[in-house]
């Protein structure tokens, strides 16, 4: 008889980023084996939640994905994790993508799109690569370093700017003055002196630099000296900006170099202005949390020129909030990670589609250590103990029934394991019937009988429960849970979701032929466009991942997406709700198409008017508007599937991962409480990290989880 303890069985619900990542760091452990039982529960026939995508065998074997997916440069430890996935997967080198760095290739341009007197300009925002690598975790500055570093990039701008002829001190009185600066003046020493922007600008430096190095960073005083530095720059560029009786907005307008140097100049010292004055450098982002971004800079005095620019829409459009609010702490931590914390390059693009790069190995690696991982089991309710302090139930539809014991998911395109864009029906006893009916078994609307009804015990199926499945669910899933305990209800009332829209575009001619501007360069990410697809990116580098007949072959590829307005979550028994949302992306897109695209592809107009849809690859063949429904065309709709939002006064109602409020439930996933706090990869990478560490007892070993926020900080109420 052995003496060794019984294991525990972690039931994780849901396949997405935060799930894989709890039972990929929970499989971590040494000794895992020996302690825990680990069942992963997943809807549907593919991992990868809103990340999931999909080849569809019938046109090419064509990527289809939710959206565009690109990994930012900060995303330390979802790289961490994948790095190490790749390196334990051990594919031969003599297969597509082995190693991480084959999968992933730095990208350092970014193309945002300025609306001015009813035109589309595009400026292009190139960023330095840099020789870290990505999930090294490597020291993050502070904010208040990062301030010096946005201080430095403007007096580099400065220099490079072609601007009116200036008056500036002789050699002699600026190195006096820079000379002495530091050792004479004090608060009542004027800044007159410093008469030259490239002088205020070098001092400020100065200033962030030594207050650095003699631990000064948390002086109110410093932070004052700075923001007066910066604000002197701000008044003398206006001056030497502005002409005749009109204003600087009104003065460059009209001129691309100087409106944008001066974009720039009121983006860096408004959100100082804000930061100091908010107290942010002492109290944390979280202190502005109850502000919209946008009225947040209005606060502090920014212009329309400002907070109507392209340099703020960008990051409204990456975190899909057109139709909502962003929380100005929020956006500003995340624009902080974009712009200062960057490993090696500001994106890295996939060299495949986000379930070969990263579900496909992820899966692998875990069904390798010994996961259990049942597909088509889609999680209907969580039912709570008698005393109401744990989960003791959790109600499981079984979808389909495997012919053999185990679901084999994954398909070779070109020796590269995918997911298909459909089940694996031959795998099925009711695949015939589930293909023939054209049943979704990942919609919350399908028309489909389940086979099976489950009830997961505690004690018996399971321990310890990971919920992975996304916010829009919770409400669904959990309503003993949201009765049970205020601060649920208040979680799901207070942190928002909304739908998504995308569509893929394969052309015939290549990128240059299609006539876009950039076709010289790296392709950029362009963002801040037009609605309702404000985001396009270039994914022509994928053609060589797909599998086209030589007779059909395109030379280009196109990603779009955007927000789409909310047409709320109606009940399950409404299964044609699918198709009519589908059907409004297509019309959306269509315009879209024959209006705006034609900005972006110039070459692409028809003799008629509007886009010449002869130029896309059909494999039907067909003719007009057909053969661009032969596109791809996606709706995120389905609670699981709805993007995160950051809205304002949100943050402060989201749940840590292993502070659910029950004794044997961790949650995992974009929408709680994990340091980014924003609808992306890398906040489900750190709350999976987080859900695991509550599991295995210990602190969490998360990256820069607590990234600018000061312990025990709390969220003012702001009318």
């Amino acid at each position: 008889m052995s003496d060794s303890p019984a294991r525990k069985k972690i039931a994780i619900l849901g396949g997405g980023v935060g799930a894989v990542t709890a039972a990929f760091e929970l499989t971590s452990e040494k000794d895992w084996k020996d302690r825990y039982e680990v069942t992963l529960y997943q809807m549907g026939w593919r991992l990868g939640g809103k990340g999931a995508s999909g080849r569809n065998a019938n046109s090419g074997q064509r990527i289809e994905e939710h959206g565009l997916h690109f990994w930012l440069g900060f995303y330390e430890n979802a790289f961490r994790i994948i790095r190490q996935c790749y390196t334990e997967n051990q594919r031969p080198l003599t297969h597509p993508l082995a190693t991480w760095q084959e999968a992933f290739k730095p990208f350092n341009q970014i193309m945002v799109e300025e609306h001015i007197n009813e035109k589309w300009i595009p400026w292009l925002l190139q960023f330095s690569p840099n020789p870290d690598t990505p999930g090294d975790s490597i020291e993050l500055p502070s904010v208040w370093e990062m301030l010096g570093t946005a201080v430095s990039f403007l007096r580099n701008l400065h220099s490079e700017a072609a601007l009116p002829e200036e008056k500036t001190p002789n050699q002699g009185t600026l190195a006096a003055a820079l000379e002495h600066l530091w050792v004479e003046v004090k608060d009542e020493c004027e800044l007159l002196s410093l008469d030259s922007g490239r002088a205020i600008l070098r001092a400020a430096e100065i200033h962030v630099r030594k207050t650095t190095a003699a631990g000064g960073h948390d002086d109110p005083k410093n932070h004052a000296f700075l923001l007066r530095l910066l604000e002197r720059y701000h008044s003398w560029l206006s001056q030497l900006l502005a002409r005749d009786e009109h204003s600087v907005e009104e003065s460059v307008i009209n001129n691309d170099q100087q409106r944008r140097l001066w974009i720039l100049t009121e983006f860096v010292v408004v959100n100082v202005r804000g930061i100091v004055v908010d107290g942010v450098l002492i109290d944390g982002f979280s202190a502005i949390e109850n502000y919209d971004y946008v009225e947040w800079l209005q606060r502090h005095g920014a212009t329309a020129l400002l907070y109507d620019s392209a340099i703020v829409r960008a990051f409204y459009d990456l975190s899909f909030s057109k139709y909502a609010t962003v929380a100005a702490g929020t956006y500003l931590k995340g624009v902080s990670r974009v712009l200062f914390t960057y490993r090696g390059a500001v994106y890295w693009k996939m060299q495949g589609g986000m379930g070969d790069v990263i579900f496909a190995p992820t899966y692998e690696v875990l069904r390798k250590r010994g996961v259990n991982i049942k597909f088509f089991h889609k999680v209907t309710a969580l039912h709570l103990s008698d005393d109401r302090r744990s989960v003791e139930k959790i109600d499981v539809a079984r979808q389909a029934t495997l012919v053999s014991g185990e679901y084999k998911p994954l398909v070779d395109v070109k020796l590269l394991p995918c997911w298909p864009s459909e089940p694996l029906y031959d795998q099925l006893l009711e695949g015939e019937e589930i293909k023939k009916r054209q049943v979704n078994l990942e919609s919350y609307w399908a028309d489909w009988n389940d086979v099976e009804q489950l009830t997961l015990q505690k004690g018996k199926d399971f321990d310890e429960v990971v919920f992975g499945i996304s916010l829009g669910s919770v409400s669904i899933l959990c309503e003993e849970l949201i009765r049970e305990r205020p601060e649920w209800e208040a979680m799901v009332r207070q942190v928002q979701t909304g739908p998504t829209q995308a569509f893929q575009t394969w052309f015939r001619p290549d990128i240059a032929g299609m006539g876009w501007r950039s076709w010289q360069e790296e392709s950029p990410l362009v963002t801040a466009f037009t609605e309702p697809m404000d985001t396009f990116a270039d994914m022509s580098h994928l053609l060589i991942r797909e599998e086209w007949p030589s007779s059909n072959l395109p030379g280009a590829i196109g990603y779009f997406c955007g927000p789409m307005k909310d047409p709320g979550i109606p009940p399950p028994s409404d299964h044609g709700f699918p198709a009519e949302q589908l059907e409004e992306v297509y019309q959306a897109s269509l315009e879209f198409m024959n209006q705006s695209c034609l900005t972006l592809l110039t070459n692409a107009k028809s003799p008629e008017g509007g886009f010449d849809f002869n130029l896309l690859v059909d494999p039907n063949n067909g003719s007009g508007n057909a053969r661009f429904k032969s596109q791809y065309f996606r709706v995120n709709i389905d609670p699981s599937e709805r993007y995160v939002l950051s809205v304002k006064g949100s943050t402060q109602h989201r749940l840590r991962s292993a502070a659910s409020g029950f004794d044997n439930l961790y949650l995992a996933g974009d929408w709680t409480s994990n340091g980014v706090n924003a609808g992306c990869v890398e906040a489900a990478a750190i709350s999976g990290i987080q859900a695991a560490a509550g599991i295995l007892g210990r602190p969490s070993q998360a990256f820069a989880e607590d990234f600018g926020e000061k312990k025990n900080a709390k969220i003012p109420n702001i009318p």
